[in-house]
């Protein structure tokens, strides 16, 4: 049984498609067809910052420009200077202006250096008690930056909690000792546990 193999579907071609189920006898007639049929118009993806039409499918801007223009934050004016700051989590916007501030504020070097809007509970990362001891002990040294004296020795001391948790930061809960009396407290409270552990 004879196979009938159709004509080659190019325009000014006669010659018989090599095989069954082809369209074209050759490549070049193939290439040809394909010039010479107008492709349907493929709408562009948009950007999603200026809406206009973007090279790359798979990019969400057409350009540096627009991404750039989309990433950007308003940026708060400094405390010190009023110029926008670099950064919106900073509330200068150099070395020089937090230090005329703290010059201007000596009864408050320390305050003021976080923003109230993002302080505390109102922070996205903020973690209540189940924050470390470090976290903990770090929240101490920002509510008490005056340092006190130790309540022995006299010496400049360290902020520690009374009871030994960290999360209790009321005034009275707060103990002032420097790192020698400090640290003796802890050897007595440790040798108190080995001692009721062999009884």
């Amino acid at each position: 049984m004879t196979t009938i193999r159709p004509r080659c579907a190019a325009a000014g071609c006669d010659q018989l498609v090599p095989r069954r189920g082809a369209r074209f006898c050759c490549r070049a007639c193939y290439r040809t067809d394909l010039r010479a049929t107008p492709s349907p118009a493929v709408p562009l993806p948009s950007c999603r910052s200026c809406g206009g039409p973007k090279p790359r499918q798979d990019r969400p801007y057409c350009g540096r420009g627009c991404s750039t223009a989309a990433r950007q934050v308003p940026r708060p004016p400094c405390r010190s200077c009023g110029q926008p700051v670099a950064r919106p989590d900073r509330p200068f916007c150099s070395l020089g202006c937090s230090r005329t501030w703290q010059r201007q504020h000596p009864s408050r070097p320390w305050a003021g250096l976080v923003r109230p809007e993002i302080r505390g509970a109102a922070h996205p990362n903020w973690r209540g008690d189940a924050a470390s001891p470090a976290a903990k002990r770090r929240r101490l040294r920002l509510l008490y930056p005056q340092t006190q004296r130790c309540a022995i020795c006299w010496l400049p001391g360290v902020r520690r909690a009374r009871d030994g948790d960290a999360s209790n930061q009321a005034p009275g809960n707060v103990l002032w000792r420097c790192r020698t009396c400090l640290a003796r407290f802890h050897r007595k409270r440790h040798h108190k546990r080995r001692s009721r552990s062999r009884c």
